[in-house]
């Protein structure tokens, strides 16, 4: 009963931030005091996870995005037609009065930049899910060209080989990946060319699968016959070639240049788990590594294992624990009917929530599983991150209606 009491606390605390966290607009800023700004990859994961506690900021997140998807090619921004972009940074949202973005080179307020792979899959599926919880016609008429020229870049833009793919070549070299895991330098940066990251095939599928649902109810235009055949293509790429025998995962990225993979046990795998993209036997392998003692800590799913080569306790995404990416891992461990891995993987995030209450943007695990002071990591976590709060959100009324 007192845990319950704390979550409830819990609650009405992280609804506060929420309300700290949006724009005008009506969508949630990515972070304070960093990340004042409109991602689409940020901005559309806290709406998907907070969909039940407010639809509205997932139909303004989407409306803001459609503004400002991509109409052009631009070598610099990273702009394509259909593209949803990555960040922007504007004044309004309060950059000016940021001393840490101020005193960035890059990004440029005002500027919209499109490095992200994984954006324009998820803005799909958030108009996908938007429909479903409240079968709002108006909105999804008003961006349905976008939502289709979302999809006309995926297909003419993105796919390549049956993959989804990014290249930091032609966009510069700015981050070090262009999938979620953007800071993980020394790893994702060392592939080049084409590059698949195995969690943006998931998003794409599910992308695909929601569109083709959205079209059965709307008259997109679309010939949608030839995504069944490059869905069956995802699935067969994404088993193909990115499945590791040896290690017993799916590889978090692979180079189609040369088919260099990054032979890691990490957590991306997991959002596998988010779409049918793989069948139940890859699935039961994929829930098996991860609930590994290598991967699951006291609070929740690191993001590399902990005997990893590439496993560094202080840094930003080399077995750390990101509450974003547990809870996408999560939400598919539900869906696909993984109930008691589901509710272990609940308990240890709300553990946290009750023991620490802060949302912070990511929290540093040890080896031992140890959970370590954020002044020794070599990035400082963001005090409130929005992903964190619609993830802790969303699981906490799960909990509470138990």
């Amino acid at each position: 009963m007192q845990s319950r009491k704390i979550l409830r606390e819990r609650k009405a605390y992280y609804e506060r931030l929420l309300r700290k966290l949006s724009a005008r607009e009506g969508f949630l800023l990515a972070g304070i005091p960093r990340f004042k700004e409109l991602f689409g990859r940020d901005s559309l994961i806290s709406a998907l996870e907070t969909l039940n506690v407010s639809p509205n900021i997932l139909g303004n997140t989407l409306r803001i995005l459609a503004k400002n998807q991509g109409r052009a090619i631009d070598s610099v921004t990273g702009e394509e037609p259909g593209k949803i972009l990555h960040e922007l940074y504007s004044r309004k949202w309060g950059t000016k009065n940021d001393e840490i973005s101020r005193k960035q080179k890059f990004p440029k307020p005002d500027v919209a930049y499109f490095y992200s792979i994984d954006s324009t899959p998820l803005f799909v599926i958030g108009a996908e899910e938007y429909y479903k919880a409240t079968h709002d016609r108006d909105l999804i008429g008003e961006i349905l060209h976008n939502i289709v020229s979302a999809v006309d870049w995926i297909v003419r833009y993105g796919l390549k080989d049956g993959l989804l793919v990014y290249n930091r070549d032609m966009y510069g070299r700015q981050l070090a990946s262009m999938c979620w895991k953007d800071g993980c330098w020394g790893v994702y940066d060392g592939l080049d060319g084409d590059i698949a990251a195995v969690e943006v095939q998931s998003y794409t599928y599910r992308a695909l699968e929601g569109f083709m649902e959205i079209a059965k109810r709307f008259d997109t235009g679309y010939n949608t016959g030839i995504l069944k055949g490059l869905l069956k293509k995802l699935h067969e790429s994404t088993d193909g070639r990115m499945w590791m025998e040896e290690i017993g995962a799916y590889s978090p990225a692979l180079s189609l240049k040369d088919g260099k993979r990054i032979t890691s046990l990490t957590s991306s795998q997991g959002h596998l788990l988010y779409s049918g993209i793989i069948n139940n036997t890859m699935a039961d392998k994929v829930v098996k590594s991860l609930f590994g003692d290598s991967m699951l800590t006291k609070y929740g799913i690191r993001t590399t294992a902990a005997g990893d080569p590439y496993f560094d306790e202080k840094e930003y995404q080399k077995g750390s624990v990101w509450f974003n990416d547990n809870w996408f891992i999560a939400k598919g461990l539900q869906t696909r009917g993984y109930a008691d891995e589901y509710s272990e993987l609940r308990k240890r995030i709300l553990d946290y929530v009750i023991e620490k209450k802060y949302p912070l943007e990511y929290i540093g695990m040890s080896r031992k599983g140890r959970m370590m002071d954020e002044k020794g990591l070599t990035v400082k976590p963001c005090r409130v991150q929005a992903w964190t709060v619609g993830a802790f959100l969303d699981l906490i009324n799960e909990e509470l209606t138990l």
